[in-house]
């Protein structure tokens, strides 16, 4: 089968690569064909997926539709996962036997949650969109009085992820108590949760969980897991009805199958341009990725949408001197320079907001509104089509967060 020839082949449409769909729209009138190969029609927006799950916002509100956005600005778009790389031919082959060579080439595929479960009834984090299983659960369960027994999530992994999804979720299962069906677990490995945070932050979110009646198991970690039940390593055995896989992150094994050079971890070693040493017209940005040059860089959201600003610049340079004639190793480029001081900001359910880093850590009502303000600023430039566009003083003033 003969591959299909592109210039600009965008690979996995993530956080960090989405603003090079806007700039594809020059790169056509300029004669430079642009395709996005992604294995969801959908980017789930992660920070705003927890408060999503806790009734907060709708399932519109938190995701970007890319095939609208391509259609918007001239990119052709497959929904296909890339599951194959040659870097001597650029050649990339898709699960579904299409095979296409490319010009130049951008990688942002993600993540993955390791020894991930094969099961139905288990949702990863990573890759997000597989989140939508967890969504159609708590909803089945949580407005159901008929219920004549109760039905158990478990969270297995009590990192920012895991502890922010539980805390949405509890606020939302206490607010219907009389109603609803859904019991928590959360269990953690470590001797605490938010292990990478200060100890005091962990003590208070265990706390909190606690109150809204979570089971919180710390040093527990889990052996096994079946279709039903999960068994722990003191032995115990914990059934369950649906669990959230959110043990951290792991690469995507492509690059070490292509031979190109990955961490222990699977993740491929980039330049802080972005671009791979070796093969020029590759670029990679985002939790695919490790930087060689800012090599403790950790797999946080904030960093991939500061990413996309240095990943737009570099790319569109290699794209000009492709329209030059020239080969996209010409081209000048910039480094990435990441935040000096990189929060997170964990939603709790209600009122307040936790912003936290590694050394401090402080809650309150105003860190919320920024949390909010910044997710809207950063989705609506990105949604389509535009009569479907939330407002942003809707996002700002959410129903559930402003009755707790």
């Amino acid at each position: 089968m003969e591959a299909t020839k592109r210039d600009v082949i965008l690979v996995g449409g993530g956080h960090a690569s989405i603003p090079l769909i806007k700039q594809a729209k020059k790169w056509s009138e300029q004669g430079i064909s642009v395709m996005l190969i992604t294995a969801s029609q959908y980017l789930y927006y992660s920070g705003m997926v927890p408060e999503y799950l806790g009734g907060v916002y709708r399932r519109e509100q938190v995701r970007i539709d890319l095939q609208a956005l391509c259609l918007a600005h001239n990119i052709e778009f497959r929904k296909a996962q890339v599951v194959g790389l040659e870097p001597e031919h650029r050649r990339l082959t898709t699960a579904k036997g299409d095979r296409y060579v490319c010009r130049l080439t951008v990688f942002d595929i993600g993540s993955r949650n390791p020894n991930l479960p094969g099961m139905e009834n288990i949702s990863p984090t990573k890759p997000l969109h597989k989140i939508e299983r967890l969504e159609k659960f708590t909803e089945n369960h949580l407005l159901n009085p008929t219920e004549s027994k109760k039905q158990h999530l478990v969270i297995v992994g009590g990192g920012a992820a895991g502890v922010e999804i539980a805390l949405n979720i509890s606020a939302r299962v206490k607010a219907y108590q009389r109603h609803t069906s859904l019991k928590l677990t959360l269990i953690e490995e470590q001797d605490r949760l938010l292990s990478r945070f200060p100890a005091s932050a962990g003590e208070y979110v265990s706390d909190w969980l606690q109150k809204r009646g979570v089971d919180v198991r710390i040093k527990r970690k889990t052996t096994r897991i079946d279709k039903d039940q999960l068994v722990l390593d003191d032995d115990h055995t914990l059934p369950y009805d649906f669990g959230l896989w959110a043990t951290g992150p792991t690469g995507q094994p492509i690059f070490a199958e292509a031979g190109l050079e990955c961490d222990q971890k699977q993740f491929l070693w980039i330049e802080d341009t972005l671009r791979h040493a070796e093969y020029p017209w590759l670029f990679a940005a985002g939790d695919c990725v490790r930087i060689r040059q800012l090599p403790d860089l950790e797999k946080l959201g904030i960093h991939a949408v500061k990413q996309g600003a240095q990943l737009l610049h570099n790319v569109d340079a290699a794209v000009q001197q492709m329209v030059e004639g020239n080969h996209p190793k010409d081209a000048e480029l910039e480094s990435f320079k990441p935040y000096p001081v990189a929060p997170v900001i964990i939603s709790t359910g209600g009122k307040k907001a936790i912003w936290i880093t590694s050394r401090t850590w402080f809650s309150g009502k105003s860190f919320l509104r920024l949390k909010h303000w910044l997710d809207a600023r950063w989705i609506e430039d990105y949604q389509y089509p535009i009569d479907q566009k939330i407002a942003l003083s809707e996002k700002l003033h959410t129903r559930y967060a402003l009755k707790q």
